[in-house]
């Protein structure tokens, strides 16, 4: 490829703050032509974005392992750019920007991105896009690194109107368990949906939440228990060691007692320690440990609980 004329620092410096992204329009703006554009993909010095059309990406964009949100952000920011400055990331997809868990995996990829826009576009989305055209208020739209999308409030009122059951408890116990929503906010968020397409198959949901699940494994096994009869009598339950700290139990049956474990993380040495040290000192207790592999048999997660109980 010959050399260009046209200076392209002032496009790179526009796609710098936009995750390494362009539109045909800012390229225009910052002085450059179609040609330039045309010259410049096909040397693959620059590439087309998501298989959006006009949104291009002006170099390699390196992840940090750090950050796994980056790339979710980087891709809405190439939808929004394509979609318009009005759009507006919504739904599980603002869920998912805000760090929100769920049962399912809401960080892997396959899932489609939701927006909101003004209007329905006069041409097909591509098809990891979904657009609706639900009425924002210019309250419950904010801006998190970069990106046009709903506040906190307005994405859970969302995105339990998409979701199942487990799923949309399991994002309101997130949402509140980071503090991103508060506890008591939760019926006004209800009564708020009201008329939507899907309020009444999910007002009975919003009772079901508890901040203190600190995932959603925590949130299956709570629900799945109560579904069957045994719900548990306390969550986080303290658990004094001998070594005068304080371990907690996921979720606690003063009948048995049971404690349960739920983490996140896998097991450790540290954690067998821990183990030890709780059976050592409260040997009245019967230790269940549940990890995210257990999600798939959850009834049998159930049958086991339900056999200490006894």
């Amino acid at each position: 490829m010959a050399p260009l004329r046209t200076d392209l620092r002032r496009a790179h410096r526009t796609a710098s703050c936009q995750y390494g992204l362009i539109t045909a329009d800012q390229a225009r703006a910052c002085g450059l032509s179609r040609t330039d554009v045309r010259r410049l993909l096909e040397a693959r010095r620059w590439r087309s974005a998501f298989a959006l059309p006009g949104v291009y990406s002006v170099r390699p964009f390196p992840t940090a392992p750090r950050a796994p949100l980056l790339p979710l952000f980087r891709h809405a920011l190439a939808a929004q750019l394509a979609l318009g400055p009005s759009a507006v990331a919504s739904g599980t997809t603002a869920a998912r920007l805000w760090g929100l868990q769920g049962p399912h995996d809401l960080q892997g990829r396959g899932h489609p991105l939701h927006f909101t826009i003004p209007r329905a576009p006069g041409i097909a989305s591509p098809e990891h896009i979904r657009t609706n055209t639900w009425n924002l208020a210019k309250r419950e739209v904010t801006v998190r690194h970069g990106l046009r999308i709903t506040t906190p409030e307005r994405t859970l009122r969302d995105a339990v109107l998409q979701s199942d059951r487990d799923s949309a408890v399991a994002l309101m116990d997130s949402a509140t368990h980071m503090g991103l929503v508060r506890a008591d906010r939760l019926p006004a968020l209800a009564t708020a949906n009201a008329g939507r397409p899907g309020c009444r198959r999910s007002r009975p949901w919003w009772p079901l939440s508890d901040g203190r699940a600190e995932n959603p494994l925590q949130t299956r096994i709570r629900l799945a228990c109560a579904d069957a009869g045994v719900p548990p009598d306390e969550l986080q339950r303290p658990l004094p060691l001998p070594d005068r700290s304080t371990t907690y139990a996921s979720l606690w049956w003063n009948r048995g007692p049971v404690a349960v474990e739920a983490p996140s993380s896998p097991l450790t040495r540290a954690d067998c320690t821990r183990h030890k040290a709780i059976l050592d000192t409260h040997p009245e207790v019967h230790l269940l440990r549940f990890s995210r592999r257990d999600l798939p048999d959850l009834d049998e997660v159930v049958k086991l609980i339900a056999d200490a109980l006894r």
